[in-house]
This record gives structure tokens, C-alpha cells and sequence, in this order.
């Protein structure tokens, strides 16, 4: 096995890229519901701050 990694370098690469992809994948997505929870609460504080301040 690590010798065929060793002789094809492109397989090596792409069987590392199916490795780390998924880890990547989960990270992103991860990533994405912090940032739209955030952008949620953010517009949630807007809404009662615009309903308490007038």
C-alpha cells in the first residue's frame, strides 16, 4: 500500500484528499451553522433593541 503510494505520487495525493476531505467537509458546515446562528441571535438582538428603543 505504501509503496504504490510511493511510486504514484497523484494516487497518494487523491487518496489523501479522500481522507481529508469529509474532515473538511464536516468543518464547513460546522462553520456555516456558527456563523447563521450568529447572523440569527444578531438579528434577533436588532429586532427587540428596535422594539424597545421606540
Amino acid at each position: 500500500m505504501m509503496a504504490s503510494g510511493v511510486l504514484n505520487p497523484r494516487l497518494s495525493i487523491a487518496h489523501r484528499w479522500k481522507v481529508y476531505f469529509p474532515q473538511l467537509e464536516s468543518l464547513f458546515s460546522s462553520f456555516g451553522k456558527f456563523v447563521f446562528l450568529g447572523w440569527k441571535i444578531a438579528t434577533l438582538q436588532r429586532e427587540t433593541f428596535a422594539r424597545y428603543a421606540y
